[in-house]
């Protein structure tokens, strides 16, 4: 029987682990994001869902916007008309104390 080098097969299978390591970690970088996808198609979904309802509130905040524009702009046109009626019952007070 010849001799068997212990300390060479040794090195090699350490060798070995090390080069098996390194490959399962580059295989766990390479199947992690099929292992996040699920969470980042949540995440997504999520997002898409505080989208949707940042704009129904933007939407809403515009018709209130436009409801108030025509608030306004019908108590200006009563304001006008109440002045205007205001400068007629003052010329007409005015006529009747000349009288």
């Amino acid at each position: 029987m010849r001799p068997v080098d212990t300390d060479t097969i040794q090195a090699e299978i350490t060798q070995l682990e090390t080069r098996k390591r390194v490959l399962d970690n580059q295989l766990d970088k390479l199947n992690s994001p099929d292992d996040r996808l699920p969470e980042l198609e949540q995440q997504r979904t999520q997002i898409k869902d505080q989208i949707q309802d940042k704009r129904a509130e933007l939407k809403n905040k515009n018709t209130e916007m436009k409801d108030a524009d025509r608030i306004i702009d019908d108590t200006r046109e009563q304001n006008f008309d109440f002045e205007d009626a205001h400068d007629e019952l003052q010329s007409t007070r005015s006529g009747l104390d000349n009288v």
